[in-house]
């Protein structure tokens, strides 16, 4: 019983996972070929959210360490797993990569029963960031003077990550 409980488990994640599509950074074209390339030589593939009707590939841009320098934002899919993966515009004083986690953890059913993959990574911009601050009653911490990141499982929960003095800040997002 026990060894037919762990093989209808088996089945489930391998169906699971399949309902995930994931896609080479060389075939992005909003991804300057350099990024792209560093992203294929790492081996990552980047999830697409599908849920709710949209198809979005987990990359952006955003500017994470300062104001005045351009970095790109992927989940970064390797073996079933993915982590938010920062390839740097310059200095930086924050991991490249955290936050990881099975990919078939964010599949969900959606409207139309499908199971789909729901996680989504997005910029938020600093004055975004400050009103997110006001409207939640949360305080900040730190001055904010750059983009932050969101991690969003859509419908569920946000967190927002902001890179200060050395280390990625989680703030509560606002699902």
């Amino acid at each position: 019983m026990i060894r037919l409980s762990i093989l209808l488990a088996a089945i489930l994640l391998n169906q699971l996972d399949s309902q995930i599509t994931r896609l080479r950074p060389l075939e992005l074209s909003s991804v300057p070929a350099g990024i792209a390339q560093q992203l294929e030589n790492r081996g990552c593939l980047i999830p697409v959210m599908t849920y709710g009707g949209a198809s979005k590939p987990n990359v952006t841009r955003g500017r994470f360490a300062t104001a005045d320098q351009q970095d790109w934002a992927v989940l970064c899919s390797q073996n079933g797993r993915s982590s938010i993966l920062i390839i740097w515009g310059g200095k930086h004083s924050c991991s490249s990569e955290f936050n990881a986690g099975a990919d078939e953890n964010y599949v969900q059913g959606d409207a139309d029963k499908v199971m789909r993959f729901s996680r989504l990574i997005n910029v938020i911009g600093p004055n975004h960031l400050r009103k997110h601050f006001q409207q939640s009653g949360q305080v900040a911490r730190f001055p904010i003077a750059h983009d932050g990141l969101v991690d969003r499982f859509e419908g569920k929960a946000s967190t927002i990550y902001y890179c200060h003095a050395g280390k990625w800040e989680e703030l509560e997002g606002s699902d």
